[in-house]
């Protein structure tokens, strides 16, 4: 009887579970994730720990990042691809229109584009966070799902967690604050 019961219970809950990840830019990631052509990579930040975290109170940004389900890049390379480049950004638009993302920003950066998108869950909290590069021969989409209490990330005690963190840039155009006074 125990058992009707944990299987009546898995099956009433798996959907509920699984659903948390299901969005209409998620199911584009899990089709082309292993396909020739494309480069991805998945990180689960919420069973993660971090160097900085040794060094500093943060739990409001481990808080924030607990409720991060997966950020996921997937990237068309092309060169193997059985799918066209346009062809394959005319599926991600395609999902954007279909899950009601709002787009956010956009920029033109070289020969393509930036775009960012959110997904709202409720007033107050977000299911998925964006990111849309598009040039000539490459367009990688960057997707972090989860749920985004705006409140958490937003207020005081979070932004004097994320001032004092600290890290080493190395990017070849980074000045000292220093040298730009």
């Amino acid at each position: 009887m125990k058992k009707i019961v944990y299987i009546i219970l898995a099956i009433a809950l798996f959907p509920a579970l699984g659903s948390a990840q299901d969005t209409e830019l998620t199911r584009v990631y899990n089709k082309y994730v292993d396909k020739p052509g494309f480069s991805s990579s998945e990180v689960l930040p919420g069973s993660t720990s971090f160097d900085w975290e040794k060094e500093n109170d943060t739990d409001h940004i481990r808080a924030i990042i607990q409720d991060i389900d997966a950020i996921r890049v997937l990237t068309y390379k092309g060169s193997e691809a059985k799918i066209s480049k346009e062809d394959f950004d005319k599926k991600i638009e395609k999902a954007l229109d279909k899950g009601d993302y709002t787009e956010v920003l956009s920029a033109s950066v070289g020969d393509g584009y930036i775009r960012l998108f959110m997904l709202k869950e409720a007033e107050e909290d977000l299911k998925e966070v964006a990111m849309v590069m598009q040039g000539e021969e490459e367009t990688m989409m960057i997707t972090a799902t989860g749920i985004f209490d705006l409140s958490k990330i937003l207020n005081k005690e979070t932004m004097v967690e994320l001032s004092h963190l600290k890290g080493d840039c190395k990017h070849e155009d980074h000045h000292d604050h220093e040298e730009l006074k």
